[in-house]
């Protein structure tokens, strides 16, 4: 009796560890697997930035014209060539990615995803800087019993700089020295910071002129630029393209909410849930407003980008006449006496919160100005 008993739990034993086994064992999902790539994909990407060595990710893509492959390949080239140049690279990251859906038919899958990040760069090692809802549509298809990522289509600051040419990425590695050297110059150079722009009309006065609370547009900023945050309570999005609405948001904190009201969508400055006006959500706009305002609403001047400061702003652009992008200005530090360094901004499309500025000119951006901002006058 004993021994059958024994014989028996011997059985009972094995079929569980054979179980076990091939529960362990148990195939992928063709979703696994697709997650498991493109998971793959994007860590490859980031390990690059931890040594400034490009990985080689071409095992995950099959490109049958070579156009997207050469493309993030060169990008990467570029980027990590760009961040050597200026003694930067990553000590650390965590890598977010959001799925929103992953779409299997057959021998293809079609996922999209937002790509965030909390990243520590060795420029400031112990500051965290965080992008939140880079959207990609990425699709994938099964070959010889593997997924391979065929295209990944997404929108960002260097995409926008190089429309996607592979020329346009080897243009701006081999004049990375010349605009590195001239940012530099632009940074050190303490007598380059003077006022670009000044006040023009006649002269209105005011019933009071309000103070800036720069305290309170930078705790503004800096959690409205958190993960995915949008302030829909009391305005709008402007899909794709929020920067300068978000910055409006954040100069308006600093006001105690005011707005110049009264003016048209063309001479005013303020917004809602259902839209802003001109000088609201449009780059240029705000700061010839600002800048040239000498009546009721926000005032300000122009300033060079380096003698920016929290609270202030830094607009940018490809050409130098095409202002493109608006950002806050969080942090201004003292770690390096050097504003590209020390620059810390928050912003919108994407949204990147407490990020260097040297970031905007490693992807395209080459010029910049700033604005700062003396009073708002009601």
């Amino acid at each position: 009796m004993k021994r059958m008993f024994s014989i028996l739990l011997i059985l009972t034993i094995f079929f569980l560890m054979a179980f076990s086994s091939y529960a362990l064992a148990k195939p992928l999902t063709d979703q696994q697997e697709v997650k498991n790539v493109i998971d793959q994909y994007f860590t490859l990407k980031y390990d690059s930035f931890k040594d400034n060595v490009p990985r080689d990710i071409s095992p995950l893509i099959e490109d049958k014209d070579n156009s997207f492959l050469a493309y993030e390949k060169e990008r990467l080239i570029y980027l990590t060539d760009f961040y050597s140049k200026i003694g930067v690279h990553y000590t650390d990251y965590i890598l977010k990615l959001s799925y929103d859906s992953i779409n299997v038919s057959g021998l293809n899958a079609t996922v999209l995803l937002k790509e965030g990040h909390d990243v520590y760069f060795s420029s400031a090692p112990n500051s965290k800087a965080s992008l939140s809802g880079l959207e990609h549509k990425i699709i994938l298809s099964k070959s010889s019993g593997s997924w391979l990522i065929t295209s990944d289509d997404y929108t960002d600051d260097l995409e926008i700089a190089t429309k996607r040419d592979v020329n346009n990425l080897k243009k701006l590695k081999n004049e990375a020295n010349d605009k590195i050297n001239h940012l530099k110059k632009e940074s050190k150079d303490i007598t380059s910071r003077i006022m670009v722009t000044t006040t023009n009309g006649s002269q209105i006065t005011p019933a009071a002129i309000a103070n800036y609370d720069i305290l309170a547009a930078t705790s503004y900023a800096y959690y409205w630029s958190g993960e995915n945050r949008y302030n829909t309570t009391n305005y709008y999005i402007v899909s794709g393209n929020d920067c300068t609405n978000f910055v409006s948001q954040c100069i308006s904190a600093g006001f105690n909410g005011r707005q110049h009201d009264t003016g048209s969508y063309s001479t005013g400055w303020w917004a809602g849930t259902g839209g802003g006006s001109a000088n609201w959500e449009q780059v240029p706009k705000l700061y010839n407003y600002v800048s040239s305002n000498v009546g009721y609403g926000l005032r300000g001047y122009g300033i060079t980008w380096s003698s920016a400061y929290p609270g202030d702003i830094i607009q940018l652009s490809l050409d130098g006449s095409s202002w493109g992008h608006s950002l806050f200005v969080y942090d201004h530090m003292s770690l390096y006496g050097d504003p590209m360094y020390d620059i810390k901004i928050c912003a919108h499309s994407s949204h990147r919160q407490n990020y260097p500025i040297y970031n905007y000119f490693a992807n395209g951006w080459n010029y910049a100005r700033g604005l700062k901002f003396t009073g708002f006058s009601y």
